[in-house]
């Protein structure tokens, strides 16, 4: 399992956050990944939110970047 990516700085941090509340949050750059464990799991089935790119509801996913189950 790699290590999650965090931000760098606090600008960073506050980026990233937003983007996440938003829904703009991506695994490519970490913010998702890294949302989901400092505050609450935002992973979904996009495959740049985590996903396998199906919307399969009542079914377990797991992120290919940080291997975090999630169900939707």
């Amino acid at each position: 399992m790699e290590p999650i990516n965090k931000p760098t700085n606090v600008r960073q941090a506050i980026w990233w956050t937003i983007k996440c509340l938003l829904g703009l949050g991506s695994i490519r750059d970490g913010s998702i990944c890294w949302f989901s464990r400092t505050f609450f799991d935002v992973h979904d089935y996009p495959l740049d939110k985590g996903g396998s790119g199906y919307p399969d509801h009542f079914f377990s996913h797991q992120c290919p970047s940080c291997n975090k189950s999630f169900f939707i």
